[in-house]
């Protein structure tokens, strides 16, 4: 009977040591509620209004860094483009006889995106999470003109030689809005993550972004006022620790 007795109370110690085992190895899988990533990928960006009356639409190629706290998110990405030019004298610099005395030496402008952005996760599902964004963004188009001299030939003809070159840039800071539409590809557990000790959930989805930013360029002869339109598709990986 003693011997019973032992016994029951071993299994009934085992039990309780297996059972809180259990609830221990739960509560150390549910994952913070911090997380943080990285994104990069390609679109496109369309200017409107007087912006559009200068530059052309451009492809874009973008990188950002993310992190979130429950579904408050927090980004900044920088984006590269090299759109056509519509106005070869954009300055509008004449001599008297009405001659430009400036002429873009570059076949594209460069165009660099500079944005910080917060936003909200409103909507959470399995395979989708929707996120819409409010912030900044630095605009900057850069490129080089040609100083013109206009003078007479020999027949008469007007001609021209470039007497030097500049650069030259319209820089602006603006209000921008977007939509994270991020649609998850997969989920797992990670003990080399590539920030942080521990074990790391890791996410990776597809992010499609339409964004609508503000641009204004007063060195611009008339000064210039619209928007770049535009989207991005970008690949984004997520980490959440573990055991918190």
């Amino acid at each position: 009977m003693n011997t019973f007795k032992k016994i029951a109370t071993l299994c009934a110690i085992a039990l309780a040591t297996v059972a809180i085992h259990a609830q221990s190895n739960q509560s150390a899988s549910e994952p913070s509620d911090f997380s943080y990533g990285i994104y990069g990928g390609a679109g496109a960006a369309f200017p409107t209004a007087g912006v559009a009356d200068n530059f052309k639409g451009s492809a874009l190629f973008q990188i950002g860094l993310t992190g979130a706290y429950q579904n408050l998110r927090l980004k900044t990405d920088v984006a590269f483009g090299q759109p056509s030019f519509k106005n070869r004298n954009i300055f509008a610099r004449y001599d008297d006889a009405g001659h430009p005395t400036q002429d873009n030496s570059n076949a594209d402008a460069s165009l660099l995106l500079w944005t910080v952005q917060a936003g909200y996760r409103v909507y959470h599902g399995h395979r989708l999470s929707v996120t819409p964004n409010v912030g900044f963004v630095m605009s900057r188009y850069g490129w080089d003109v040609n100083n013109l001299e206009w003078s007479k030939d020999k027949d008469g003809e007007d001609q021209f030689q470039v007497t030097s070159s500049e650069k030259v840039n319209c820089k602006n800071w603006n209000w921008m809005v977007s939509i994270d539409f991020d649609i998850r590809l997969h989920t797992t557990i990670t003990d080399k993550p590539f920030l942080g000790n521990g074990s790391k959930r890791f996410t990776s989805s597809i992010r499609v972004t339409p964004f609508v930013a503000g641009v204004k360029h007063s060195k611009t002869v008339p000064s210039a006022r619209g928007c770049l339109m535009g989207a991005t598709v970008s690949y984004l990986g997520l980490l959440q620790s573990l055991g918190f």
